[in-house]
């Protein structure tokens, strides 16, 4: 059944209106939809919109780059289903799923030589940093995590139930990339998924430091 309040959405869609008046009016609470100002948001949109721009067919016209990309950012910001963004956007639930994947990953493309680099110099490690602030001698990064929401799996129990109160799996993040999503792993193991364990700083004939590995919840 076609769902024609989705055709509607150059009129009535959530970018259409209410960002596009915040975007205008309200930058503060553009911000505050987004997490970005109006003017940040232009700065991604000509880098990345080449990269998720799609051509037109005869069958139906592709959804504008900006769309894509206030999309993905109202996802990250809040974290609500595809189903949730489907009625405010008025694009298809599975549509977002592939616009969110396609965004994030132009995203990274782009940035990630840029913004997020490997140490290569021994003063780039922060370890005196972790140790005067934090009190953690010998750390050299932090990784953390996000709890993905998930329904119970069959006779899953309570194996992927998490402390906040819902079954989930965690994405770990690290270096350039989220770099597993899955149950039972450490923050150690996933740091030596990542090109970091070989490029930790050298002492003497030592490989590397000590140093801790502790994720965002590992106190619990």
């Amino acid at each position: 059944m076609t769902r024609d309040w989705l055709l509607r959405r150059p009129a009535l869609g959530q970018y259409e209106t209410l960002m596009a008046e915040l975007m205008a009016e309200y930058p503060a609470a553009f911000r505050n939809c987004t997490r970005i100002g109006p003017a940040m948001f232009h700065d991604p949109l000509q880098v990345v919109g080449p990269r998720i721009t799609k051509n037109h067919t005869w069958f139906r016209q592709s959804i504008n780059p900006d769309l894509k990309l206030a999309i993905t950012l109202r996802f990250l910001a809040t974290g609500d289903s595809y189903r949730t963004l489907m009625y405010g956007f008025r694009v298809a639930h599975n549509k977002i799923c592939s616009i969110v994947r396609d965004v994030c990953e132009a995203i990274v493309s782009a940035y990630a030589g840029d913004v997020i680099q490997t140490p290569t110099e021994h003063e780039e490690w922060k370890a005196d940093q972790f140790a005067a602030k934090w009190q953690f001698p010998h750390a050299i990064g932090a990784l953390d995590g996000k709890h993905v929401a998930i329904r119970c799996p069959k006779n899953g129990g309570s194996l992927n139930y998490n402390y906040k109160g819902y079954h989930s799996v965690v994405q770990g993040g690290g270096h350039r990339l989220p770099i597993h999503m899955g149950k039972y792993w450490s923050a150690r193991r996933m740091f030596r998924r990542t090109n970091l364990e070989s490029k930790r700083p050298q002492v003497g004939n030592r490989k590397g430091v000590d140093w801790h590995a502790r994720s965002n919840n590992s106190s619990r």
